[in-house]
């Protein structure tokens, strides 16, 4: 007969390590899905300018463009409520465990987090305005 050897605490801290790891995990891919939303709005604002002198093709252009800017901010927000569930979650371990390293980790760091989450949500928004801008000057331009 197979016994379990982890006793409730073990799994408590392979839960802790696991979600410390899925933390890093959705951090790093927020910044790359924000270093690929740059790389891309430059490349289609690029085409779009450069490329293209049909009105017809550039609107469609930067209608694609707010369409893949507005799936990565959603992203950005999916990621954003993904870590807090785990931090959250963390903290709810920490004092089962009696550790508290996360609750020192995000009280000291609240307002940087906050600043960074401004920053890359502001910034998707202002590239959804210029894809607009983009259209309206299409059109009327």
């Amino acid at each position: 007969m197979y016994t379990n050897s982890l006793t409730n605490k073990d799994n408590r801290e392979i839960e802790y390590t696991q979600s410390y790891k899925m933390i890093e995990h959705h951090y790093r891919t927020r910044l790359q899905v924000f270093n690929f939303a740059v790389i891309f709005n430059a490349a289609l604002l690029t085409a779009v300018q450069q490329l293209t002198n049909n009105p017809f093709q550039k609107c469609n252009l930067s209608l694609f463009g707010i369409v893949v800017t507005g799936v990565m901010l959603a992203i950005e927000k999916r990621t954003i409520f993904i870590v807090d569930q785990y931090i959250s979650y963390i903290k709810r371990l920490e004092l089962e465990l009696s550790i508290s390293l996360m609750i020192t980790i995000d009280n000291s760091l609240k307002k940087s987090k906050l600043r960074t989450r401004n920053y890359f949500s502001s910034l998707y928004f202002v590239l959804i305005i210029m894809w607009l801008i983009q259209i309206i000057y299409s059109i009327f331009g």
